[in-house]
């Protein structure tokens, strides 16, 4: 689990990251944990994050920074993409309630919020982070991301290395090959019907030897050497 936090204030800073360790420690979590010590480079590091295709899972933000203030930060990140916990941690409680306009899981005073909430807040950011994690597909692309549910995707397509994945009347499209999606979406509920198109199960409506087609009206081809493997899938589907 990826953990940030951007706190100007050296000494609050390291005390945290402290406590945050010591906390993963006592509850068997594994975590990667950075501080940054300016919103500038709290951006910067997700963006680095997103160009390798990681996930920054949980920021600690405090609110009264000096460059950017943690408000305008969090509406700044929320429109790069970025979906995943903020968590604001400051010296007053006179911000929180704009924290929520930007999602903020929850709002941690200095030196006021209890240990004992702190660490309730922890573990649910980490219940949270593993829920994403097992449930959407993280994909990136000239410097955007996008986190997509996979329960919303109705297939990929490829053509000349670049995928594109159509999910709720939205495409995206990235740099990559079928096959990778393919094994990194295997037991999801995803087959493999042509070269160029890997579909959801749970899309297809109607399927013959020739064609699958999806709820959304979308008729794709069924290619010749996968054609015993959809039509498998098939008589396996209506046999149930």
């Amino acid at each position: 689990m990826n953990v940030l936090i951007c706190d100007n204030n050296n000494t609050s800073c390291q005390s945290y990251a402290e406590q945050l360790e010591e906390l993963a420690r006592k509850n068997q979590i594994e975590i990667d944990l950075k501080a940054v010590s300016s919103t500038a480079e709290l951006i910067f590091t997700i963006e680095d994050f997103n160009s390798r295709k990681r996930q920054v899972d949980l920021i600690y933000l405090e609110v009264e920074m000096p460059d950017m203030d943690g408000i305008t930060t969090a509406k700044k990140l929320r429109s790069m993409g970025y979906d995943a916990d903020i968590v604001f941690y400051t010296g007053s409680d006179k911000y929180a309630i704009a924290g929520y306009d930007v999602k903020a899981l929850n709002y941690i005073v200095k030196n006021e919020t209890s240990n004992e909430k702190i660490e309730e807040i922890f573990l649910e950011a980490v219940l949270l982070a593993k829920k994403r994690n097992t449930e959407t597909l993280i994909l990136s692309c000239a410097g955007e991301m996008r986190r997509i549910y996979i329960s919303d995707i109705s297939y990929f397509e490829v053509n000349n290395r670049i995928v594109t994945v159509h999910y709720n009347d939205l495409i995206f499209e990235f740099y990559s090959t079928l096959a990778k999606i393919e094994e990194q979406l295997f037991g999801r509920g995803f087959i493999r019907i042509h070269a160029s198109y890997l579909v959801a199960k749970s899309q297809i409506v109607k399927m013959n030897s020739e064609i699958v087609v999806l709820k959304a009206g979308t008729h794709l081809p069924i290619g010749r050497s996968y054609k015993e493997a959809v039509m498998e899938y098939k008589r396996k589907k209506l046999s149930t």
